[in-house]
C-alpha cells in the first residue's frame, strides 16, 4: 500500500464505535427549535446564534440519518426506517425514494457521469465557470440548491421504473402538501420571524455542512476506485470520536463506498480491511480539517472523476502532473 502505510491503520480493529442512537441528534434539535425561540424572544441573541452553529452540526447529522435511512441501516425495522426517512426528507423537499434511486448510482458508479449527486463536478463537458458557480451556491445556499439536484436528478435517470416514477409522484406531492401547509399556517399565524430563527436560518447551516462534507470526501479526486475516489477521515482523539459517532460515522467514508451495504457502526472495524485490499488509496486524514483544506484547492477547477482524464492528460484548464491527491502536510494517522 503505497499511499497508506500498513502503521496507519494499525488497530483499526481494536476501537469499537461509540454507541450513538440516531434520534438523539433529532429531539436535540427540536428542543434547540424552542431555545432559539425563546432566546430571540428575550433579546439574549448571542444565545440564539451560538444555538445556531450547534444545530448545523445536528442538523446535518439528521441529514446522515437519511442517508442511513436510504441504506435500509437507520433502524432494523422497515416501516420506521421508512417513516423517518421520509419525514427527514420532506423537511428538506427530497423524498425517500428520490434519494435511494440516485444514491444507488452514486455508490455503482462513484463520480461516473452517471453520478447525479455530483453533477456538474463529473461533467467534462460543463464549462468552468458554470462548475465554478454551482460550487459557489451549494456551499453557501446548499438548503435550496441540493432539491434541485435531486429533482434535475430524477428527471434526467433513464433506470426509473414505472411503478417507482409512481411512488416519487406521489411522495413529491406529499412533500409538497406538507410544505404548502407548513407556510400557510406561518402566514395565518404570523410566525414568519420564529420560523426563519427557528428553523431555516439553521437549516441552511446544516445544508451548508452537508455540502462541505460531500465536497471534502469527494471533490478534486480523479482516480479509478473507490479508495481513490473518497477521502476518509478517522479522528482517534476523544472528541474525534464523539464527533464522528454523531455523524454515524460517515467519516469513514471510503469504507462506506468499498462495503456499501455495512450499517454505520460497522464501518470504523471494517477500515482495515478496506484498506488492505487497495494498493495505492488516497491516505486516511486524522482530522475533517485535513481533509477539508486538502480539498478546498480543487475548488478553483472543481471536478471529480476519472472521466476527466483522457489518456493519462487530465482535461480542463487546470492541469495537474499526475493524477493525484494534492499534498497534505499532516500524515495518515492510525486508526
Amino acid at each position: 500500500m503505497a499511499a497508506v502505510a500498513e502503521e496507519a491503520l494499525a488497530g483499526a480493529e481494536e476501537k469499537s464505535p461509540l454507541s450513538y442512537p440516531p434520534p438523539i441528534n433529532m429531539w436535540a434539535y427540536f428542543a434547540l427549535i424552542a431555545v432559539c425561540v425563546i432566546t430571540w424572544q428575550a433579546g439574549l441573541w448571542y444565545v440564539t446564534v451560538a444555538c445556531w452553529f450547534l444545530m448545523a452540526h445536528l442538523g446535518h447529522a439528521v441529514l446522515l440519518s437519511f442517508h442511513e435511512a436510504v441504506h435500509y441501516t437507520l433502524s432494523r425495522n422497515l416501516v420506521m426506517n421508512e417513516a423517518r426517512g421520509f419525514l427527514i426528507g420532506s423537511s428538506v423537499g427530497v423524498p425517500l425514494s428520490v434519494y435511494r434511486q440516485l444514491h444507488k448510482h452514486h455508490h455503482a458508479r462513484l463520480s461516473s457521469e452517471i453520478d447525479v449527486e455530483l453533477w456538474p463536478y463529473n461533467t467534462p463537458s460543463a464549462p468552468l465557470w458554470f462548475r465554478r458557480l454551482c460550487a459557489g451556491i451549494e456551499l453557501t445556499l446548499g438548503f435550496f440548491f441540493t432539491p434541485l439536484v435531486f429533482l434535475r436528478g430524477t428527471l434526467v435517470d433513464k433506470q426509473i421504473t414505472r411503478p417507482l416514477a409512481i411512488r416519487i409522484a406521489v411522495e413529491y406531492g406529499l412533500v409538497i402538501g406538507l410544505w404548502a401547509f407548513i407556510l400557510t399556517l406561518m402566514q395565518v399565524m404570523g410566525w414568519w420571524e420564529y420560523f426563519i430563527i427557528g428553523y431555516l436560518i439553521p437549516a441552511m447551516g446544516a445544508a451548508n455542512f452537508q455540502s462541505m462534507r460531500k465536497f471534502t470526501e469527494h471533490m478534486g479526486l480523479v482516480g479509478d476506485s473507490p479508495l481513490t475516489l473518497t477521502r476518509t477521515v478517522v479522528d482517534p482523539t476523544p472528541v474525534g470520536r464523539v464527533i464522528s459517532a454523531s455523524m454515524l460515522h460517515v467519516s469513514y467514508h471510503g469504507t462506506h463506498h468499498r462495503y456499501g451495504k455495512l450499517a454505520y457502526y460497522e464501518l470504523p472495524p471494517a477500515t482495515k480491511k478496506a484498506y488492505s485490499t487497495e494498493p495505492n488509496p488516497i491516505p486516511i486524514y486524522p482530522t475533517y480539517w485535513a481533509a477539508f483544506w486538502a480539498m478546498v484547492p480543487t475548488l478553483y477547477d472543481p471536478k471529480c472523476g476519472t472521466q476527466w482524464v483522457a489518456d493519462g492528460a487530465p482535461k480542463g484548464k487546470k492541469k495537474r502532473k499526475e493524477n493525484q491527491e494534492p499534498v497534505v502536510t499532516s500524515e495518515p494517522v492510525a486508526v
